[in-house]
């Protein structure tokens, strides 16, 4: 029987599906000819969007450089060759795609990384040398990259290069940094105009008056990164562009330091997702967002939280007007039982739309808040629930049973719930989880991930039995306790 092969546009369809699911791709590259045909080009969007896992992987950079090098037309090659550097004589071959041409993403750290890489091993002067192939590099980008989104400012006016006026001219997302001249930016708005988020890393400086002028001739602008080294508030000096942003920023994202005084935070009065990285402890910054009121806020993103600082993330959560759906908080450590207690009622009486969320649960705590959350919460879709772990370094920590959460998840939470989350050192069997299933049906199929103490052969033939009916749809069970 002749078996019919997906038409070329029905693969597309199906790998931008995918496009997040890297691993499997790269599984995809040596099934055939048109997998591998219509996967390179989604790869190569960003091939080092995760640069920062592999940034002293000197293998992953040599082997990615050396295939940039072979993208090189033949006269860079031969320049190359004529100013003494002596490349291995494979890279005259032709790569099988123009690589270069798909790339979507362009740094300078990026291509300064390439070049140490590729000269690494070489018995030459790096110095000699190094500046010749970034010259190339970026010429071979400008040339043949037809649709660059990312771009990270070089500390050379980028615009002097030949052809890069037009390859630049589609920049969605611009990172720039505040040691650079003011009148670099000058050039900027004359060949990009459709940038919608501008990524900003204050390098000592905490203001640029180049960037100001920047960000007022970009209609398209919605979102807004700083990324900070000192205890520093950026400086808007041009009352003009915080009326801009007030009326067209829609997110904004902070990296180590909450770097914005809370007056001129709170004028951003349109802001829908605001999302905070704090690798370091930022005292002052966190004390802001106590009087920061967004009204309109409908995604909060908090990383590295500390657990006793929960009565900050709670008050800011209480400054917002009802609109938010989706939290999201990984924390350092978990909270104080008390401020657990707060948050709860915080959600209840200021989140009636929220769709995903993180509980923490105390051992021995009432369940009375949690009840109510959950009879309140008439969107939820999708929870984690995560046991609150004792301050002390007790090794043998007491599992809680699941049952009683079990009970409220399936008799209490509104019939949009469809994915669950359970995390920690928690003890359920397979009488407990029959007893959840047979509660859930009827309901949205359920995806599910909890822990539980002990691993047990019903349980897994329990969750068969409910995937067989229909009343789950995937799940797993991960086992916190050896045997």
């Amino acid at each position: 029987m002749k078996v019919k092969q997906l038409g070329e546009d029905c693969l597309k369809g199906i790998f931008e599906f995918t496009s997040d699911d890297k691993i499997t791709l790269y599984s995809c590259l040596k099934a055939n000819r048109a997998f591998c045909k219509n996967v390179v080009p989604i790869l190569w969007r960003n091939p080092w969007i995760n640069s920062s896992n592999y940034y002293d992987d000197t293998i992953f950079w040599k082997l990615i450089g050396k295939t940039i090098l072979k993208c090189l037309p033949k006269e860079s090659k031969e320049n190359l060759y004529k100013k003494g550097l002596r490349l291995n004589p494979s890279i005259t071959e032709l790569p099988l795609f123009n690589y270069v041409s798909y790339c979507q993403s362009l740094s300078d750290k990026i291509i300064q990384k390439l070049v140490d890489n590729i000269l690494d091993g070489y018995n030459c002067d790096h110095y000699d040398y190094k500046s010749i192939i970034q010259e190339e590099f970026w010429k071979l980008f400008l040339r043949q990259s037809f649709n660059i989104k990312i771009l990270k400012l070089p500390s050379f006016k980028i615009f002097d290069l030949p052809d890069s006026r037009g390859r630049l001219s589609n920049i969605t997302t611009l990172e720039c940094d505040t040691s650079l001249p003011s009148e670099y930016f000058l050039e900027i708005p004359k060949y990009c105009n459709s940038v919608r988020r501008i990524e900003i890393f204050m390098n000592f400086n905490n203001f640029n008056e180049g960037i100001e002028s920047l960000i007022l001739t970009q209609n398209n602008l919605r979102e807004l990164k700083f990324r900070a080294i000192e205890d520093k508030k950026f400086k808007f000096k041009n009352s003009k562009t915080i009326e801009f942003l007030s009326n067209s920023l829609k997110s904004i994202e902070f990296e180590n330091k909450v770097c914005l005084s809370s007056q001129i935070f709170s004028s951003f009065t349109n802001l829908t997702e605001l999302h905070i990285n704090l690798k370091n402890f930022d005292y002052c910054g966190l004390y802001c967002l106590k009087d920061i009121i967004i009204p309109q806020l409908e995604v909060l993103d908090l990383s590295n939280a500390v657990g006793v600082n929960f009565d900050t993330y709670s008050k800011l959560i209480s400054n917002t007007h009802g609109f938010l759906r989706i939290i999201k908080i990984e924390t350092k450590s978990h909270p104080p039982t008390s401020n657990i207690e707060l948050y709860l009622q915080t959600l209840i009486t200021y989140c009636p739309r929220i769709e995903v969320v993180p509980i923490w649960l105390a051992r021995r705590q009432s369940l009375d808040n949690f009840d109510n959350f959950l009879v309140s919460s008439n969107e939820l879709k999708i929870i984690q629930i995560e046991l609150k772990e004792p301050n002390d370094n007790t090794i043998n920590r007491e599992t809680v049973l699941a049952k009683p959460i079990f009970e409220l998840l399936a008799t209490r939470a509104n019939h949009e719930l469809k994915k669950i989350y359970l995390r920690g050192r928690w003890s359920f069997n397979h009488i407990d989880l029959q007893e959840f299933f047979e509660m859930w049906k009827g309901r949205r199929y359920l995806t599910f991930h909890f822990d539980n103490e002990f691993y047990s052969y019903y349980i897994v033939k329990i969750c068969e039995e409910y995937y067989k009916q229909g009343v789950i749809n995937g799940g797993t069970i991960n086992y916190t306790s050896k045997v």
